[in-house]
């Protein structure tokens, strides 16, 4: 095989082909290998082809002109090319030679690799946040060479500017200098987007002192990073106002120095929105400020020193600058930089990398990086090898293992590359490594994930669900909860659910699918609605839906919908539980209002009996006459006496204040006392009224009182309607439970009442005297004594009355009361043949002038006008009995009470009060009262209990 095939075969191998640029007559020549590659049909073709060939995005990062042409003396770069048949391919490009040819040509030689670029594809976002910090890199590059090659400062710097409004999506870009001479403000450079007025005549000449606040802070180094200048403090009042009247919303401010002395800032102005500026979008415009400010002050420099070559200082000091910019851009750029020897040695390294790695200068210089034990062994090789390189770390600073001491504890997660650097000859001059921390990218990563599971279980508590879709092609995702909201399992595909609605009542469905049909129409962005929903297990439940057109998402293809949906079960049961609650107090009101019209008559009515023959006695001579008289008027004292006991009850009920005061209780003495103390209400008429037990003796634990009240309501119906026949009370115990009933023959209730005959101000005749609430409280008496009521009836055929409650067994009680000792008073004055002093004590001149009345032929009667002179006249006089009036001046007639049992007298006494409650009975009994009557009194009550106490029974 001859030499030249030889080396056409080791280069094809290799992927290795040369190339030939004439730049005089723009033309390129290549190898067989390379036309192949690139699929020409012919070996030599013209510049502007070959440049066709190199993707938009890496020229716009590599600059203008032709970057496969530049710098004889480049280093080997990776290339992306696309061919003429569309296939990408990146190429290592090398320029070899340039030279000029005996026929006056310029003639560039050089070499290309086929080559597999090395990409990760773990992590998309990583590598485009790396893409694009190396487009800023690369911007910040050209910055620096565009302003240092350029004659023409302003273009220059306007053109930075314009840059810098469309890498920031800015307004208006500026550079405003300070004078301090004159104490002014001067806008030098300002660009505007399109549609954006310009200010610079605005900004131009403002005096110092009328933005202290701002001058103050920019002059010291400080930037100023608004995301809405409402955020400016009240001192700063002056320049919200000059920013308001730009209409800026945000703003971006960043001074400018030069030997460390502030001479201006630069800034960035947003005028159609708030902007929410992120640290990198602060730290990558402090850098390109930086390289402004330092690139304007070096223009200076070599301005100056064109104009005068002699100052040689100025000329000096210009490439002071020059270097230390290029310094600043080394230490302050915001990834981690390290430069290496070629033996490995650790020679500089800037300030990220130092913050990174928690180190000083003086601990990292010399360290060597092929002994780092936490690179990767391959990756060292590599580099070892002269290969670049590209590697994730999980470094953990515990496993240093000396190598150098860190301040930093935990681990940092690191995406590192490494870079060949070559000299003018090609060989590697240093390595370079670029460290990029992830920490804090991941650690917000792993942050956001941990919300999305907070929210998904605040979502399941709440029972809030939330769903993002496309309404035309039906996909989108949602949390759990809003699935389970629809009556759907989680796992169901969405496509199955939007428009199918399987478990949505059909008139909801029907609704729902009518404003999707405006939604798609354009006549409308949002609906809610409740909805029915029917669950596979046969239960029901209701959820809300709000739906909305997601205002952000401008893509006309598609219907981006978001709903949050939330089940209001529970609502809807308080809703109609409202209603129903609501119904029924309207029904209430109108019983109300109709039972308070009827207590007028009925309250009016026994009191113009009361009244008219109260007036007829005075009058009236004959004897006969006045007890009739006297008859009526008793009569209705006592209707309205029951009047006014029943309204009491209602109000005790409805103040849950109703008391119960359990005891043995003999249930056939109790329903014998009931019979004989009504049966003058029959006397006279065809009605029996009897009581029928089962025989033998009853008793069971209960509050006699409330028992007797219940069976007298049932009675006293009866008597009402009952014109003939028999009224019969009887008991029966059914298991743990006695039934109590009272029949009559009496009209019966027709099944028309008979569902509402407990409810309260119900009459079943409106002619018979009565509130309409006797039954209503028999029924909660019952029911708070744990037991049942109800009636059977037919019209025409009587009715009957029954109710239940528990028996309880009693234990079998003392004697006596062990709480209230019974104690036998003998009269002192009966022993001297007297009659029987009674103290009276009450303030009322009325009450005590009817008491007096009442007993004084009975007894020698005594007032005391308070508490205190009953206690007093109760030591003096010694009296057989005394009537405590409770609610008397000075001191009441409890207090009054207990100092008698506290001097040592066992004079019977008596609470005489208009305080009818249970409760009120128990405070006068445990204060020492041996009896309680409550007002009003009747005569033959008051005396039948003092000659019970004065005789001992």
């Amino acid at each position: 095989m001859k030499e030249e095939e030889i080396l056409r075969a080791v280069l094809k191998d290799a992927k290795t082909g040369w190339w030939e640029a004439d730049m005089t007559r723009r033309m390129f020549r290549m190898s067989d290998f390379l036309q192949n590659l690139l699929r020409y049909s012919t070996p030599e073709v013209g510049f502007d082809e070959i440049k066709s060939l190199i993707p938009d995005a890496y020229a716009k990062i590599s600059g203008p002109g032709n970057c496969l042409l530049q710098d004889a003396h480049t280093l080997k770069r990776a290339i992306p090319l696309i061919a003429p048949d569309g296939h990408r391919l990146w190429l290592q490009w090398k320029v070899l030679n340039r030279e000029t040819t005996p026929d006056g040509r310029d003639v560039m030689t050089g070499y290309v690799q086929q080559t597999e670029l090395e990409q990760s594809t773990e992590n998309g976002r990583d590598r485009a946040r790396i893409d694009n910090l190396l487009y800023r890199l690369n911007s910040i590059s050209h910055t620096l060479l565009a302003l240092l090659h350029s004659d023409r400062t302003r273009d220059t710097v306007n053109k930075i500017l314009y840059e810098v409004l469309t890498m920031f999506r800015g307004d208006r870009a500026y550079i405003i200098e300070f004078d301090w001479e004159k104490r002014t403000h001067n806008c030098t450079y300002e660009v505007t987007a399109n549609g954006v007025s310009s200010e610079q005549d605005r900004l131009s000449s403002i005096p110092m002192e009328d933005f202290p606040w701002w001058t103050k802070h920019v002059s010291q180094g400080n930037s100023i990073i608004l995301s809405d200048i409402s955020d400016l403090p009240s001192e700063a009042a002056g320049e919200h106002d000059l920013l308001a009247a730009q209409d800026i919303k945000s703003l971006l401010i960043m001074p400018l120095a030069s030997r460390d002395k502030v001479w201006g800032y630069a800034g960035i102005d947003i005028v159609d929105e708030h902007r929410e500026w992120t640290d990198e979008d602060c730290q990558w415009f402090a850098s390109l400020v930086n390289i402004i400010g330092l690139c304007l002050d070096l223009q200076r420099s070599e301005q100056a020193a064109q104009a005068d070559r002699a100052k040689v200082h100025k000329a000096h000091e210009a490439i002071y600058r020059n270097e230390r910019f290029l310094r600043n851009i080394f230490d302050n750029i915001q990834v981690g930089v390290e430069l290496y020897a070629p033996d490995g040695t650790l020679v500089d390294i800037n300030n990220k990398d130092m913050e990174i790695f928690g180190v000083t200068r003086e601990e990292a210089l010399g360290l060597n990086f092929f002994e780092n034990p936490l690179v990767p062994l391959e990756a060292r090789e590599g580099v070892r090898a002269g290969h670049e390189q590209a590697f994730r770390i999980n470094y953990p600073f515990d496993r240093l293992n000396g190598y150098y001491t860190s301040a930093k504890t935990g681990f940092l997660e690191i995406y590192t590359t490494v870079n060949m650097l070559y000299d003018i000859e090609g060989n590697i001059s240093n390595f370079m490594l670029i460290n990029i921390d992830n920490t804090e990218i991941n650690r917000a990563h792993t942050r956001l994930a941990e919300f999305e599971s907070s929210f998904a279980l605040v979502s399941k508590l709440g029972k809030m669900g939330f769903c993002r879709f496309d309404l035309l092609e039906r996909v989108g995702s949602g949390v759990p909860q809003w699935y389970r909201n629809l009556g759907e399992h989680p796992d169901t595909p969405l496509n199955q659910i939007l428009g199918v609605y399987n478990h949505v009542d059909p008139v909801d469905k029907a609704a729902i699918l009518e404003n999707i049909g405006r939604v798609k129409a354009g006549t409308s962005d949002s609906f809610n609605l409740d909805l029915h929903i029917l669950n596979d297990d046969g239960t029901e439940k209701w959820t809300r839906i709000n739906v909305v057109r997601n205002p952000m998402n401008n893509d006309p293809s598609k219907i981006e919908m978001v709903c949050v949906n939330y089940d209001i079960s529970e609502l809807k049961m308080t809703e109609k539980n409202l209603i129903e609650a609501k119904n029924k107090a309207e029904v209430s009101d109108r019983l109300k209002s109709a039972f308070l019209a009827n207590m007028s008559h009925e309250i009016r009515t026994p009191l113009n009996a009361i009244v008219g023959f109260s007036n007829l006695l005075t009058e009236a001579e004959d004897p006969e006459e006045r007890r009739d008289y006297l008859r009526v008027v008793e009569e209705n004292n006592d209707l309205l006496l029951t009047l006014i006991s029943d309204i009491l009850d209602l109000s005790k009920i409805e103040a849950g204040t109703f008391d119960f005061n359990y005891g043995s209780v003999d249930v056939n003495q109790m329903c014998e006392e009931v019979v004989r103390s009504l049966s003058l209400k029959v006397q006279g008429r065809p009605v029996e009224l009897r009581f029928v037990g089962p025989g033998g003796p009853c008793f069971i634990l209960g509050d006699k009182g409330r028992l007797t009240q219940v069976i007298t309501n049932f009675i006293n119906n009866a008597v009402k309607f009952t014109a003939e026949g028999s009224i019969t009370l009887s008991y029966a115990v059914e298991g743990d439970q006695i039934r109590f009933a009272v029949a009559d023959t009496g009209s019966g209730i027709d099944k028309e009442h008979l569902a509402n005959i407990f409810e309260r101000f119900v009459k079943l005749n409106s002619f018979v005297q009565g509130t309409g609430l006797g039954l209503s409280i028999s029924k909660s008496i019952v029911e708070q004594m744990g037991g049942r009521i109800g009636v059977e009836s037919e019209l025409g055929k009587g009715a009957c009355f029954w109710f239940t409650v528990p028996m309880g067994i009693p234990e079998e009680l003392p004697e006596a009361d062990a709480a209230h000792p019974q104690q036998v008073f003998a009269p002192s004055s009966a022993r001297g043949g007297r009659r029987p002093v009674l103290l009276i004590a009450e303030d009322t001149d009325s009450n005590y002038l009817l008491l007096s009345l009442m007993l004084k032929k009975e007894y020698e009667v005594i007032r005391a006008g308070n508490g205190e002179e009953a206690v007093r006249l109760c030591g003096q006089v010694q009296p057989d009995a005394v009537l405590m009036d409770i609610q008397m001046p000075v001191m009441d007639g409890l207090k009054a009470t207990r100092q008698i049992r506290g001097n040592g007298s066992q004079v019977p006494i008596i609470a005489v009060t208009a305080y009818a409650y249970d409760r009120d009975r128990q405070k006068a009994l445990e204060a020492g009262c041996n009896e309680y009557l409550a007002k009003p009194l009747t005569g033959d009550t008051l005396r039948q209990t003092l000659r019970r106490l004065l005789s001992g029974e």
